[in-house]
C-alpha cells in the first residue's frame, strides 16, 4: 500500500513539475557529470561534450528527480523522526540485554510495550514499501546509478527479514532514524542540478545539513545500535535469536546469520558512501572541478578521431 500511494503521488507530482521542467537551465555541475556519462557510454574523446539532445535527457532527470523529492522529503520528514522516537524509547526504558530489545513474544509484552513493538513493525513495513517504490522508478528510469540500486536492494532484504518476522525492533529503528539525513539529500540533489540564484545559495546550507545528518545518524546513531546488538550476540546470542525450540516463530538461524552479515553490510556502505561522496573532494587538485565545468560549455562536440580525419562537417 504504501509503495502503490507513494507511486501515485510521485506520477502526480510529475504532472506538475513537468510543465515547467522545460525552463530548467541545468548547472555547470549537471552539466560536467551528464557529459562524463556520455563521453564514458560511447567512448569517445574526453574532449566532447553534451550535445542538445543529452542535455534535453538531462533535464528530463531532473524532471524526475524533482517529482521524487517532493514525495520523498515530507515521507522521511515524517517517518525519520518517528523511528527515532521509537529508538530513543528503547534505549529509555530497556537494557541491552532485555528481550524485548530483539524478539516478538507478545507473552513477555504488556500493553504498552506491544504498541511500541506494533508500531515499530509499522514503520519497518512503510520502509519496505518505500523501497519497493524507488526500485519501481528506477526500473522506469526515474532513478538511476549502480550504487543507489545496490543500496536499495540491500535495505530491502534486511527490511524484509526483519518486517517478516518482526525482529530487532530497536536495531531496525536506529536504521530508519538513518533516513533523517534523507529529506536534505533530496532537495540538494535538484539544487546541485538546476542553475539559478536561489538553489545556488542553497547547495551549501544543504550540503552541511546533509553531511551532519548523515555522520550523526548514519555513522554514528546507526553504528552504536549494531555494535550493541553485536555485543550481546556474543555474550547471550540466545537472547538476541532463541531456538525453534524455544519459540515456535523464532527465526531460522541460517536466517540469523544472514540478518547480522546485512546489518554488517549495510552500516559499511555507509562509512564508504561518506569516503567515496565526502572525502574524495580532498584529493581532487584545487580548479580541477571548474576547469571540467568551464571546459564543457564551451568546446565542442567533436571526437578525436574526427579531428585527424577531416570528417567534421
Amino acid at each position: 500500500m504504501t509503495a502503490l500511494t507513494l507511486l501515485l503521488l510521485t506520477l502526480a507530482a510529475g504532472k506538475v513539475v513537468k510543465s515547467c521542467w522545460r525552463s530548467f537551465t541545468l548547472s555547470d555541475t549537471a552539466k560536467a557529470r551528464a557529459q562524463k556519462h556520455y563521453i564514458e557510454s560511447k567512448e569517445i574523446s574526453e574532449e566532447a561534450v553534451l550535445p542538445r539532445g543529452q542535455e534535453y535527457d538531462e533535464k528530463k532527470y531532473v524532471w524526475h528527480m524533482t517529482a521524487m523529492s517532493c514525495i520523498g522529503t515530507p515521507f522521511w520528514l515524517f517517518l525519520g523522526p518517528f523511528a527515532l522516537h521509537i529508538a530513543l524509547h528503547f534505549e529509555l526504558n530497556y537494557s541491552y540485554h532485555d528481550p524485548l530489545n530483539f524478539q516478538n513474544d507478545i507473552s513477555i509484552m504488556n500493553e504498552d510495550e506491544l504498541r511500541v513493538h506494533n508500531m515499530g513493525t509499522l514503520a519497518g513495513e512503510m520502509y519496505l514499501g518505500y523501497l519497493i517504490y524507488k526500485i519501481v522508478m528506477f526500473r522506469h528510469g526515474w532513478d538511476r546509478g549502480a550504487d543507489i540500486i545496490m543500496h536499495h536492494v540491500l535495505f530491502m532484504l534486511l527490511a524484509l527479514i526483519q518486517v517478516s518476522y518482526s525482529v530487532l525492533i530497536r536495531v531496525g529503528m536506529w536504521a530508519l532514524a538513518m533516513e533523517l539525513s534523507t529529506p536534505f539529500f533530496h532537495l540538494m540533489q535538484v539544487a546541485t542540478q538546476i542553475k539559478g540564484p536561489t538553489a545556488e545559495a542553497s547547495q551549501s546550507v544543504l550540503y552541511y545539513l546533509y553531511v551532519g545528518l548523515f555522520v550523526v545518524f548514519r555513522i554514528l546513531g546507526f553504528g552504536y545500535a549494531f555494535l550493541t546488538l553485536l555485543f550481546v550476540v556474543l555474550t547471550d546470542y540466545h537472547t538476541v535469536f532463541p531456538s525453534a525450540t524455544e519459540k515456535f516463530d523464532a527465526l531460522p538461524e541460517t536466517r540469523c546469520i544472514i540478518l547480522l552479515l546485512l546489518l554488517f553490510c549495510g552500516w559499511c556502505w555507509q562509512i564508504s558512501w561518506v569516503k567515496r561522496k565526502f572525502l574524495k573532494k580532498e584529493d581532487q587538485p584545487a580548479g580541477e572541478g571548474e576547469k571540467a565545468d568551464e571546459e564543457g560549455v564551451t568546446q565542442p562536440l567533436i571526437d578525436t578521431e574526427q579531428r585527424k580525419h577531416g570528417t567534421v562537417d
